[in-house]
């Protein structure tokens, strides 16, 4: 598989999976999703906001726009579940015609302490998708310990058969 192909593959996951969780969070009660639940973050309102603010800082980054404040900084519970998801649907978007030289490209940024680093377009992205991966199954998790039974699978093997 070309390079391209698999990197669009997986944030083409991303969406799903962000999808398939934000339909879950949106069931959620505004306590619930503040709980005090022991995890990276301290409930599955922060975990989500993290998710939103990686997934919107990269994108940002690799279009060259600077960025020195997390996006939600201003949210309410919707509009934060709505922006988790969109994020993802842009990352798609922007992903969908690269090509492999695309991928190999580097790319200079400076991160939010105002270094600066250079790395792969490719190794971003993948960066990127995996971090919401690590970070959803702490949602997932998050979601058992307050008795929610019925959870999707977001397994990227699931993804591909139903896709």
């Amino acid at each position: 598989m070309k390079t391209a192909n698999y990197i669009q593959q997986l944030v083409k996951y991303n969406v799903w999976a962000n999808t398939k969780v934000a339909e879950i969070l949106c069931t959620l009660t505004t306590d619930e999703l503040q709980q005090e639940i022991i995890s990276s973050f301290s409930s599955i309102q922060k975990t989500v906001l993290h998710i939103w603010d990686a997934e919107f800082i990269w994108l940002n980054r690799i279009n060259g726009i600077p960025i020195t404040t997390f996006p939600s900084k201003a949210y309410s519970k919707n509009s934060a579940i709505d922006a988790f998801v969109n994020c993802s649907l842009d990352w798609q978007v922007l992903m969908e015609n690269k090509s492999d030289a695309y991928f190999d490209e580097l790319s200079s940024y400076t991160n939010l302490q105002q270094k600066v680093f250079n790395n792969r377009m490719g190794d971003i992205v993948i960066h990127c998708m995996n971090h919401s991966t690590y970070h959803r199954g702490q949602l997932i998790t998050m979601l058992r310990q307050l008795g929610k039974e019925q959870l999707p699978s977001t397994d990227f093997i699931t993804f591909l058969r139903e896709n």
